[in-house]
């Protein structure tokens, strides 16, 4: 019982760290954030400062942020329309209902908030319309809305609760994600999806900074490490037993006869040595053997 506790244990650390490693690297998805501010302003508001803290500020779009002055309105919002693989449409309770003299908003066919949820419909799989209920609202009449809108009521909405905001929101952003179930302490792994980038160009920086003061060859950590590779590959795609291979170790025993210390020298010697006893083709001298021997 206990190696069995053990073993789910572990597989459960691998999990996690497959999960945040996929997490990182995968390519996040451009978000589009579609809201009628007579009606939901300050919610829109509260869900892009959450979004931007997550995926980053290039990936939502936010018309109050995100519209340059200068800008054909229109044209700027199909174009974000078209690139956007997340399409949130935030509905309060006077979402559907919304008047402009006399007149419902959503009945007008130039709407933009009409012609937005109309785009990312007719867009497909191409993009993901979620609707996110807020203040309270619960669900979505069919026969309150027009035509083209309907197919809305069809798709799942996510809640966003006043008073559990911070938790809806973090389940929406992990569907956003397509992460939600998976083994992943969210907090942490967006905390670390963040600092990812930073990790990695200092990581680049110290392998150069090795490489220049020779670090690897002082620790002797070069051959172990290709020694490891190797030994990975192994496992992979184990090698096939040939008489053509010929493996010769130095041992301290070597370096005891010969009354030389073991330094890079001895790989090149050693390789000429090689050549001339065996015709061999190619001749491989950089390993790490288990105990005390030395390719």
């Amino acid at each position: 019982m206990e190696t069995a506790n053990r073993e789910e244990s572990t597989n459960r650390v691998i999990a996690k760290t497959l999960s945040l490693v996929l997490y990182t690297f995968r390519s996040t998805p451009n978000v589009f954030v579609s809201y009628r501010r007579t009606d939901t302003a300050p919610s829109a508001d509260r869900i892009y400062e959450r979004l931007v803290r997550a995926l980053g500020k290039s990936k939502v779009f936010y018309d109050k942020h995100d519209t340059p002055p200068g800008k054909e309105f229109k044209r700027l919002i199909e174009k974000r329309l078209k690139s956007c693989q997340v399409l949130l449409v935030v509905v309060g309770k006077e979402w559907v209902n919304a008047r402009k003299d006399e007149r419902r908003r959503l009945d007008d066919p130039k709407d933009f908030v009409r012609r937005e949820v109309e785009v990312g419909l007719e867009r497909g799989g191409n993009c993901t319309v979620i609707p996110v209920l807020v203040h309270g609202l619960r669900v979505l009449m069919r026969d309150e809305l027009p035509p083209s809108l309907a197919p809305l009521c069809d798709l799942t909405a996510q809640e966003i609760r006043q008073e559990h905001f911070d938790e809806d929101l973090g389940v929406l952003i992990q569907d956003i994600l397509g992460i939600r179930g998976k083994y992943l302490d969210f907090k942490r792994v967006t905390r670390f999806h963040r600092l990812a980038p930073f990790m990695v160009i200092t990581a680049v920086l110290f392998m150069f900074f090795a490489g220049w003061v020779k670090l690897f060859d002082i620790l002797t950590l070069d051959a172990q490490v290709e020694s490891y590779i190797m030994g990975l590959g192994d496992l992979v795609d184990p090698p096939v037993p040939s008489d053509k291979v010929a493996l010769i170790a130095i041992s301290k025993d070597s370096e005891r006869r010969l009354n030389k210390d073991f330094d890079k020298t001895w790989r090149r010697d050693h390789a000429r040595l090689i050549d001339v006893l065996g015709g061999c083709k190619e001749v491989c001298v950089n390993g790490h053997l288990a105990g005390d021997c030395r390719l």
